[in-house]
């Protein structure tokens, strides 16, 4: 997912959102901690993040926004890592994942990624790589993977 240059989310980020909020909740009521952690750099060409002249009140990268949104959204801001990741790619995302997993030493027993639906093979084979325990971390991964929104336009009966 991306935003545009105001910082406002793409329409495919929104159920993501969701999909994110309501397994924190599933999880909370099961008693485990739930740490979401955020994704996304700066990079204007790629439409990632704002950065609109100088000064870092008007900078921002797309994990910012993303976790402002969630905040926004009813995530309880107890579940929400304070610094997300600056990763640019897919491959970026698994690998700052799993230092931050490793470098967490043991706390997590499982690291759910919500991505598209069309992007979930890809999600599980390269975070399944990078969390392997021949990458020196032993966790469990689950790839959610979340249905993409469809825009129909319907001609307007004028144009009959």
């Amino acid at each position: 997912g991306t935003n545009d240059r105001f910082g406002r989310l793409d329409v495919d980020v929104l159920p993501r959102l969701q999909a994110t909020i309501d397994l924190a909740a599933a999880a909370t009521t099961t008693r485990h901690r739930v740490s979401v952690l955020t994704s996304g750099g700066l990079n204007e060409s790629m439409h990632l993040g704002i950065a609109r002249g100088p000064g870092t009140e008007r900078t921002r990268p797309h994990w910012r926004l993303v976790a402002d949104a969630l905040l926004e959204s009813g995530l309880p801001s107890a579940a929400l890592v304070d610094e997300g990741i600056p990763a640019l790619t897919t491959v970026d995302e698994a690998l700052m994942t799993r230092d931050y997993v490793a470098a967490e030493e043991g706390r997590f027993t499982e690291v759910a990624v919500v991505t598209s639906a069309y992007h979930a093979a890809r999600v599980e084979h390269l975070f399944g790589r990078a969390l392997a325990p021949c990458a020196g971390v032993r966790i469990q991964l689950r790839v959610v993977a979340v249905p993409e929104q469809r825009l129909v336009v319907e001609p307007s009966a004028s144009s009959s």
